[in-house]
Order: C-alpha cells, then sequence, then structure tokens
C-alpha cells in the first residue's frame, strides 16, 4: 500500500491543483485546529479542499501539500495502512523530516477526502495533529462527524463546517451575471429569468450548465451514490426497495408535515414490509447524509417540538424536481425549499409555526425570532390569508416585525405594510441582506 501512496502524491504533485470556481464559505488556514467540512455528496467539498490549496500555494511549495482521497477504488485500507501515507511521503521527500525544514515554515499540510469510513481514523488523525502537523483537512458527507457526535481523542481539535450545493448567489457567480447590487442595477427580468432556472435546476456544481436531458440522469445518479454509499451500505440496509420508496414519498412531501404513521400506512398498502421503527431509521438515514431536512414546529417545549409533526425539505432543487413529478410541478413547494435552504446555510435554528394559521419559517437569530413567509404570488385573493399567518406568529412572539417572501410580486403590494418587509425572492437570495449579519 505505501507504494500505491507514494503513486497517488506523486501524481498529484505532478498533476498540480486544478481551476476551480471559488465559493463563498469562509474557512481560516492558519486556526490550529483540525478543519472538517461536512456536506452531501458532489456538493463540491473536494474542488473546494483544490481552493484552499490554491490559497496556501501562494506561501509554500505543491510537495508540501499531501492530497488522499480515501473512495480511490484502488485502496483496501485498514486502520494499519493509514500511517504508510506519512512512510510514503517522507520517504519521497526525505529532507522534510527535518527539524531544520519544518522549522523554515515548509508546514505540510494534509487534505483527507472522504476519510470517515475507514475504521480508527479519528485516532490517526489525532495523532498526526499532536506529532507532525496542525494543517490537517478532512471532509466527509455524514453528519455523525458534527461536533456532538465527534470522536473523543478529536474534540476541542476540530472546526466543523457544513457545505451544500451552490446557493443563488453561487449560482448566479458561476454563471458570471453577478455583483454586489445585481438586483437594483439590472433588469429584474432577467435576475427572475436565473431564478426560475435555479429553482427547477438546483445548485449542484456539476449540473448547472447541463441540458436537461444530462442534467437528469446526472441527478438521478448522485441519488443512487447517496442511497448505496450513504445508506445501504454504511447501515447494511436489506429491506432495499422500502427504502428506495420511502425517500421518494418523502421528496414527495417537500416543504409539506412528515408524518410516521401515514408513510406507515401508506407503504403497507402499497405492499412493503416495514415497521414504524424502520421508517424512523430511515429518516435519521436520510439526514445523516445531508439528503433531508426536518423543521420543527415551534415550541417553548422541547419535548412538544420533538413529539409534534415536523416539515420536510430536499437539500437540492434539482433532486427534488428530478425525483418527484408532484414537486416539479409545484412552484410553490420548490420556492419553500429553496428558501429553506438558504436560511439552512445561515441559521441552526429553524422552526415552522401552525396554531390555526401557519407561518413558514421561524428563525432564531441570536436571542430574538424572525417570522418569514414565503408565497409564489402575492395577489388580492391571498394577500389577507398570507399577512395574517405572518402577523399571528408576529403576536405568538410578541416582535414587530416579519418578513414577507414572494417570487412574483404585484407592484402595488410592495412594503404595503409598515411593519412587514415585503420583498421579492430574487432580491433575497441575490444580495447581502441584514437578517443574515451577525
Amino acid at each position: 500500500m505505501k507504494e500505491l501512496f507514494k503513486k497517488i502524491i506523486l501524481d498529484f504533485h505532478n498533476r498540480g491543483v486544478p481551476e476551480v470556481r471559488d465559493r463563498s464559505l469562509k474557512i481560516p488556514l492558519d486556526s490550529k485546529k483540525i478543519i472538517t467540512l461536512l456536506g452531501i455528496r458532489r456538493c463540491g467539498k473536494t474542488y473546494y479542499m483544490y481552493q484552499i490549496m490554491k490559497e496556501l500555494l501562494k506561501k509554500t511549495s505543491i510537495k508540501n501539500i499531501v492530497y488522499i482521497n480515501f473512495e480511490d477504488e484502488r485502496m483496501t485500507l485498514t486502520k494499519e495502512n493509514l500511517n504508510e501515507i506519512l512512510e510514503a511521503y517522507y520517504e519521497l521527500y526525505p529532507k522534510a523530516n527535518h527539524e531544520s525544514y519544518i522549522e523554515s515554515e515548509n508546514k505540510l499540510y494534509l487534505f483527507f477526502d472522504e476519510i470517515e469510513n475507514i475504521p480508527g481514523w479519528d485516532k490517526f488523525v489525532r495523532r498526526i495533529y499532536d506529532d507532525y502537523t496542525k494543517d490537517i483537512y478532512i471532509t466527509g458527507s455524514s453528519t455523525q462527524l458534527l461536533q456532538k457526535d465527534l470522536p473523543n481523542s478529536l474534540r476541542g481539535r476540530s472546526l466543523i463546517y457544513e457545505m451544500f450545493p451552490l446557493s443563488f448567489k453561487e449560482f448566479l457567480d458561476f454563471r458570471d451575471m453577478r455583483d454586489e447590487s445585481y438586483y437594483i442595477i439590472h433588469d429584474r427580468s432577467m435576475i427572475n429569468y436565473e431564478l426560475e432556472v435555479y429553482l427547477m435546476n438546483g445548485g449542484f456544481p456539476e449540473t448547472f450548465a447541463f441540458e436537461k436531458d444530462l442534467r437528469l440522469k446526472t441527478l438521478q445518479s448522485y441519488f443512487d451514490l447517496v442511497v448505496y454509499k450513504d445508506m445501504i451500505e454504511r447501515y447494511d440496509i436489506q429491506n432495499i426497495q422500502a427504502l428506495h420508496r420511502f425517500l421518494k414519498l418523502n421528496v414527495n412531501n417537500v416543504s409539506q408535515q412528515f408524518s410516521v404513521t401515514k408513510f406507515y400506512n401508506q407503504m403497507k398498502t402499497e405492499g412493503y414490509k416495514i415497521s414504524k421503527d424502520q421508517i424512523y431509521k430511515f429518516f435519521n438515514y436520510a439526514q445523516d447524509c445531508y439528503f433531508l431536512f426536518p423543521v420543527n414546529k415551534f415550541s417553548e417545549s422541547y419535548s412538544a417540538q420533538m413529539r409534534n409533526e415536523k416539515k420536510i425539505y430536499c437539500v437540492d432543487n434539482g433532486l427534488a424536481a428530478n425525483l418527484s413529478f408532484s414537486v416539479s410541478s409545484n412552484s410553490g413547494y420548490l420556492l419553500e425549499n429553496l428558501v429553506y435552504m438558504e436560511l439552512r446555510r445561515n441559521f441552526n435554528e429553524i422552526y415552522y409555526m401552525k396554531n390555526g394559521f401557519e407561518c413558514d419559517f421561524i428563525v432564531k437569530k441570536r436571542n430574538e425570532f424572525i417570522p418569514i413567509q414565503v408565497t409564489y404570488e402575492l395577489h388580492d385573493k391571498n394577500y389577507e390569508r398570507e399577512i395574517k399567518g405572518l402577523k399571528k406568529a408576529m403576536d405568538r412572539l410578541s416582535i414587530k416585525q416579519g418578513l414577507l417572501l414572494v417570487k412574483s410580486l404585484d407592484p402595488k403590494y410592495e412594503n404595503s405594510e409598515n411593519n412587514i418587509e415585503i420583498m421579492p425572492v430574487g432580491k433575497f437570495l441575490s444580495e447581502d441582506n441584514s437578517l443574515f449579519n451577525v
């Protein structure tokens, strides 16, 4: 295995860091912490590592960077093989192990892509962090690597960041169509057209410029990869058909409430042999691999939050629209899913409110709550309902400000409520706004 590691290291050094489009995520380069980057497969984690390497190359040589992709099919690894990475590197570059070399700022930078599936990886990373270098970057596709589930050996030594498919801002950047005041200084019809494309196609970096047929096939392959690698293989799932049906049913219910009993009854009616306990497990697996996200119903009681039905959102609109005809034909559901993912990038606590009325999102910003309503259109027939749901949430929370996001906004309603900001979704997604300020 050591010889293979040598080949991989040399191939990378000879090939160099590929050209990349910069993402908006900001990660410190000199934190003295293990940087852990998490997210669904194919969302751009590897290329973000290249982005970091590109910055490092401004001050170091590529020979001081080691990049290993642990999903390389040539590798069959055990924890005993991991130390051979360092042995291979130092045999290739013997001087790199001398104190005089290390002290001359020729630090070693280690990038380990998808290392989480190697047994004992955490103890290996801890040892090299203590003995060799503090500059370690790892990626993973499981929420089990979040701080609450991080191996004890790495607690206090790791900073964790999450990555998602392209935001709308990044989508515009990738299409060379954005500047700091895009929505103000450009024709709104153009940004609304781009938003419509993003609404249906999603933001996976590889697919944003694909033609329809290739994009749909690629998104289906992403779904299959997540299901087989991150669910079936990781959790040794035997009831594969039931898992597929469960996931498709969930995508059909994007932006709607999730009921275990409802899913159980429907799957039983369709002839699937499944228990409620299995449904709970499937739901947890889908969350673990960043495919689905639950939103709790707002309550001051934590136990009530856990007990009440949750709303479900999908990591990417392209996946949701591709996997479900009912979702792809409902622009309102897709718009709400889009807004949720933008909120998820910026807030840890997101709720919904429903009690004779509905408010789509309640986000917690520091010690205050902000109610947000989302609607595809705002017109005479739905204006009162949308405003009422928002105002009821504001009354319940004893706050004076709310936000109503609208895809197609009749100009006569723009900012028509003094204590409610009515904003086009395109403007909200494409420009910096105060909601996200710390």
